[in-house]
């Protein structure tokens, strides 16, 4: 009897004060944003590496010095982050012109696939450090670009749509910062490309790469 009585007590009691339903936290949409696994060379969403553009339109595209730069520039992945440096070298590359190695990028970039088409709001975030040396030191960025990708065609095919979002990164030196930003992201958008980068001779390190649907 008592046994009944209290299992009618606890049944009411659920009824009268429902228990929280837990909360479930969004969905990470970068894969592998915490550099833990070993990624397939052909899978297209891997963070790739080998990111480095010379902006200058003054040199000629022909010119031998924007395959040389990439020499100064090294990408790794360890301990759970991604690792760019750019060395004093750039600048001998740049035959000695400081104004020019600022205009060296060197990056890691990844697709995103989105999983939904109407459009929204995201939350984009990542941890970082940034050490900036000497004269040649450039600027840091995250950089993201939209895709509306066809079914049938590649994304190295077709070009982004609306316009380039542009973050600055600050320098840290070696103490982690936290970067966050909310994006808006127009309907009918399918992928992202996201870039981590860093100008001229400096050092960029980056892990906990996050991006989540806003509800």
């Amino acid at each position: 009897m008592k046994k009944t009585t209290c299992a009618i007590l606890f049944a009411f009691s659920l009824s009268v004060f429902p228990v929280a339903a837990q909360s479930v936290p969004p969905a990470n949409l970068v894969q592998n944003g915490d550099f833990s696994e070993t990624e397939d060379a052909g899978d297209i969403n891997r963070w790739r590496s080998g990111y480095c553009f010379l902006h200058d339109a003054s040199i000629p595209a022909d010119s031998p010095m924007r395959q040389d730069v990439k020499k100064a520039v090294k990408w790794e992945i360890r301990d759970g982050m991604a690792v760019i440096v750019k060395s004093p070298e750039l600048l001998q590359y740049c035959n000695g012109s400081g104004k020019i190695a600022k205009n060296v990028s060197g990056g890691y970039s990844k697709f995103i696939p989105l999983v939904q088409t109407n459009g929204g709001t995201y939350s984009l975030s990542l941890q970082y450090s940034r050490i900036a040396s000497g004269p040649a030191a450039g600027n840091g960025y995250v950089l993201v670009s939209m895709y509306e990708k066809p079914e049938n065609k590649s994304l190295f095919n077709i070009l982004p749509k609306g316009k380039l979002l542009v973050f600055p990164l600050a320098v840290t030196g070696e103490k982690w910062n936290t970067f966050q930003k909310e994006i808006t992201i127009p309907a009918g958008i399918n992928y992202l490309n996201l870039v981590v980068r860093i100008d001229g001779v400096g050092e960029l390190k980056f892990k906990d790469v996050s991006m989540t649907e806003k509800k």
